[in-house]
């Protein structure tokens, strides 16, 4: 495959993820999967800029990115939670194994 056929099949990918935008919040449940997929998995620096850039999408853009990608998950707090316990213990252990 070459640059210019990634190139171009970049553009078909950003052009999908700018219709879905452009219906943002009323989107199916599919839609709204692919769409979150995307920005997850398939997005790179430049899809995004591009598509921020985009006056036409703009506001429905930074809504999905507030609602969707910038925002902590329980998931988030778990990791958090699980390092700053590891964090603790090390040191806790540290502590405990230090001459009195």
């Amino acid at each position: 495959m070459s640059y210019e056929d990634t190139g171009a099949i970049r553009a078909d990918e950003r052009a999908r993820i700018v219709s879905l935008l452009a219906r943002y919040p009323d989107l199916p449940g599919p839609e709204f999967d692919e769409l979150r997929t995307w920005f997850e998995r398939g997005a790179t620096p430049l899809d995004l800029g591009l598509i921020a850039g985009n006056p036409d999408v703009a506001e429905q853009y930074r809504a999905f990115r507030e609602s969707q990608i910038d925002r902590f998950t329980q998931r988030d707090i778990w990791k958090a939670g699980a390092f700053a316990a590891a964090i603790f213990a090390i040191f806790g252990g540290i502590f405990l194994l230090m001459p009195h």
